[in-house]
């Protein structure tokens, strides 16, 4: 029970735990490695797209109506803000399928607001760096505070008390991107 627990409150937090098997539909923002540059290009250093700008739809929380996500170049750019801003007042982990708690496998250094979408640079454990090798993980997944699709999920400072939305809050390797590969 508490594991289930668990994995709903941080399905809630987040608004984003992958799509495949969530206990609570949520919304779910995944996107593979940009363009040509692939898991290659991560393991070089360069950026991938995190976020592709667009309106997409997905399952409801709790009723069956879908719930419309917008990803606009205004967004992203207030997501840039936020994190150049030090917000959240932790570091942008990389985990293994939106799993907490085995640790991290890598770190988000920057974003960058691009014409189609939101661009990540990253560090990468030597853990991270094998399961890109190794083909295992070929995609990636947003981990989002932030007010979209009809959910309130903003990222609450604990320092000011004030409420952020957009927030990135992780980054997740994924086999199974919302968006497809």
């Amino acid at each position: 029970f508490y594991s289930k627990f668990i994995q709903f409150s941080h399905c809630l937090f987040l608004s984003c735990i992958k799509g495949l098997g969530c206990l609570s539909k949520c919304e779910s923002c995944c996107w593979t490695f940009a363009a040509k540059a692939s898991g290659a290009g991560i393991l070089k250093g360069e950026p991938f797209r995190i976020l592709p700008i667009g309106t997409f739809f997905r399952q409801g929380f709790f009723d069956d109506e879908p719930r419309k996500i917008k990803i606009d170049k205004v967004m992203c750019a207030e997501t840039v803000k936020h994190f150049d801003a030090g917000i959240p007042r932790f570091r942008v982990s990389i985990n293994l399928d939106h799993n907490h708690f085995d640790g991290k496998v890598g770190t988000i250094t920057k974003l960058e607001a691009r014409s189609d979408g939101l661009y990540g640079y990253a560090e990468l454990t030597e853990e991270g760096k094998e399961a890109i090798e190794s083909g295992s993980y070929d995609a990636v997944s947003a981990e989002m505070a932030w007010n979209n699709g009809g959910y309130d999920f903003g990222y609450l400072d604990p320092q000011s008390g004030s409420k952020f939305s957009p927030v990135m809050v992780g980054v997740a390797l994924t086999p199974i991107p919302f968006f497809g590969h």
